[in-house]
């Protein structure tokens, strides 16, 4: 499949850096319409809809989802909304629920699925199921886990180029395991770098998370992805199944945008 430039698409457009003067964009991972009044409040650029209890990419249910989404575009039209949907085994020979117009953004998984020699068909049949069932367009973001072998995933140049040619808007690398180290403890910043640099050059934009912490920002600044996604860092004390806290938010915005 010839590999074409995503930079056309409006949402690809509006993460991918402007100039160098832009700063990475700041999501924050929310589950419930407090937790996402919180983040507004606290500044974040992209509201990221999850349920944390139920895996890295944890689907929150279809209601909330919709609430959420409907809350957010009425307080802040110009706010990215995105969605994790889980991972691709967890929709096999299963419906998919709608999802609402509102949401720009969706993200899926791979894990358990390193040794199937499907996978890549596998991934772009359930994006077609939930492309068919919702209410917008959505763009489809690629996950990648650092962690790939605890997670049984495929490894991240391969979900890199599975994502060149299934005509996504961005690649999330994330971490599986939760509890135990964070981004930087599994991949250096030069492998990031190389990840990012491709991605950039095929025109889509790069997210990390995985328990970043602002002990983080010298690394993320050296791989300068567009996206950096939060949940811990975001909450008070920094325990991801605590609750999103404004001024934790906050802090991070403020610390990103520093140099």
């Amino acid at each position: 499949m010839t590999r074409t430039s995503r930079a056309g698409n409006p949402v690809a457009s509006g993460l991918l850096k402007a100039d160098e003067s832009c700063r990475a964009q700041l999501l924050v991972s929310v589950r419930n319409v407090t937790e996402a009044l919180a983040a507004l409040e606290g500044g974040c650029d992209v509201l990221d809809i999850k349920e944390p209890l139920r895996g890295p990419l944890g689907m929150a249910d279809a209601l909330v989802i919709e609430e959420i989404a409907r809350t957010v575009r009425e307080r802040s039209p110009e706010t990215v909304i995105s969605a994790a949907l889980g991972e691709v085994i967890d929709w096999s020979d299963v419906e998919v629920p709608p999802l609402p117009a509102e949401l720009a953004i969706a993200k899926l998984g791979l894990a358990h699925l390193a040794g199937r020699s499907d996978w890549r068909r596998q991934w772009c049949e359930v994006r077609e199921k939930f492309d068919a069932s919702s209410r917008g367009a959505i763009g489809w973001v690629a996950v990648a886990y650092a962690d790939w072998k605890s997670a049984g995933s495929p490894p991240p140049v391969a979900i890199l180029d599975m994502a060149l040619e299934c005509d996504c808007v961005g690649l999330l690398i994330d971490t599986y395991a939760k509890t135990g180290q964070g981004l930087f403890h599994w991949l250096s910043v030069a492998e990031l770098r190389t990840l990012s640099r491709r991605a950039r050059e095929n025109g889509f934009f790069l997210a990390l998370a995985g328990k970043l912490a602002l002990g983080d920002l010298p690394d993320l600044r050296q791989v300068d992805p567009e996206v950096i996604a939060i949940r811990s860092a975001a909450c008070a004390g920094g325990d991801r199944q605590d609750k999103i806290d404004a001024e934790a938010v906050r802090r991070f915005k403020s610390a990103c945008q520093s140099r």
